[in-house]
C-alpha cells in the first residue's frame, strides 16, 4: 500500500515538473513572439477567457506556473506533513476538473 502511494506522488510530481517546465517556456513564448498567438475574438479560441489579450495569457501561464509548483513542494513535502496527503489529492482532482470543463 505504502509503495503505491510513494508511485502516485512520483508520478504527481513527474507531472507537476512537466507542467511548470511546459507554462514557463509558454510564457516566454508568448512574451518573445506574440504573433503566434491568436489572441483577440480570433478563431477558435474567441472567448477563451485568456486568450483575450497578452497579458491576460501570460496572467494565466503564471498562475499555473505557481499552481504546479504548490503541487510539487505537496509531493516533496508529504513526508514530512501528513496532512498534505490531501492536498496532493485536491490538486489533482481540481487540475483534471480544469482540464475535463475547460476542453469539453
Amino acid at each position: 500500500m505504502k509503495q503505491s502511494i510513494k508511485i502516485a506522488k512520483a508520478i504527481w510530481g513527474g507531472v507537476c515538473i512537466l507542467g511548470f517546465f511546459l507554462f514557463v517556456e509558454d510564457f516566454y513564448q508568448a512574451f518573445n513572439h506574440p504573433e503566434i498567438y491568436p489572441f483577440g475574438a480570433e478563431g477558435a479560441v474567441a472567448g477563451i477567457w485568456h486568450y483575450k489579450t497578452q497579458s491576460t495569457y501570460q496572467w494565466s501561464a503564471v498562475i499555473w506556473v505557481c499552481w504546479f509548483v504548490v503541487g510539487f513542494l505537496c509531493c516533496l513535502l508529504q513526508h514530512k506533513f501528513r496532512w498534505l496527503k490531501w492536498g496532493i489529492t485536491m490538486h489533482c482532482v481540481f487540475t483534471l476538473l480544469y482540464i475535463l470543463i475547460v476542453n469539453v
